[in-house]
């Protein structure tokens, strides 16, 4: 059993018995692992109030391979996203952020381009004051791009609309996606005569994710996105 130092973003959390809870995590080196922290609900915990989602954190775990659930020793606050905890728009599309990335990534699995685009869209959806919808929209489609199975690589363009096999897009659709795939999240910025085609495409993406990710059905966030919307 080795003692393993990493960083990590908390997807979720699960009280269990009477004091600890199960963790959720997206780790820069190891991926997507689950960890139990025992006594974590205690009022007396050292990591109480660290581990809450959306947080980025130190973590120290002892890993044992071919165990499902590993046991933390160690987590310390390294960001916390304060502003997206008080802001309801950013919380919603930050949860649907966390949602997806849980749905979509098999355990163990770890890619540190995805681990910074996890920390990339956080930063700027804490700190920016623009439509959060565009950030939620950046991370679906820099998402495909890192698993392998971006839509936009098989799209040919016919008669002023782009379309494949499996998607059928108008140009300001099109334009929009290629222009979230050559810019950084620091670049994004839309006016509200875009919000239109950035709804649509996240739609359109969210269907896409569920038709090639086994386990992304149905994130129970897009829910309260639209009756917010």
């Amino acid at each position: 059993m080795a003692l393993v130092t990493d960083e990590a973003v908390i997807l979720r959390t699960v009280n269990y018995g009477d004091t600890s809870k199960i963790l959720t995590l997206y780790s820069k080196n190891n991926g997507k692992l689950s960890c139990i922290v025992k006594g974590a609900r205690n009022i007396k915990s050292r990591v109480l109030g660290v581990i809450e989602p959306f947080n980025h954190i130190t973590i120290v775990f002892y890993n044992k391979e071919n165990r499902d659930l590993q046991m933390l020793s160690k987590a310390e606050t390294i960001k916390n996203f304060r502003v997206i905890k008080t802001d309801l728009d950013k919380l919603t599309i930050s949860y649907r952020i966390l949602e997806m990335m849980n749905k979509a990534v098999y355990d163990k699995e770890h890619s540190h381009e995805l681990f910074e685009l996890l920390i990339k869209s956080f930063n700027y959806i804490n700190e920016s004051g623009t439509d959060n919808s565009v950030s939620y929209l950046y991370f679906q489609v820099h998402l495909c791009e890192v698993l392998g199975i971006s839509p936009i690589d098989k799209i040919e363009e016919e008669g002023g609309t782009f379309k494949s096999r499996e998607l059928l897009l108008n140009k300001a659709q099109y334009e929009t996606i290629k222009f979230l795939l050559d810019n950084d999240i620091e670049k994004m910025n839309t006016g509200s005569a875009a919000n239109e085609t950035i709804l649509n495409l996240m739609s359109i993406y969210d269907k896409y994710l569920a038709d090639h990710t086994e386990n992304f059905i149905k994130l129970k966030s897009v829910r309260v996105f639209n009756q917010m919307n």
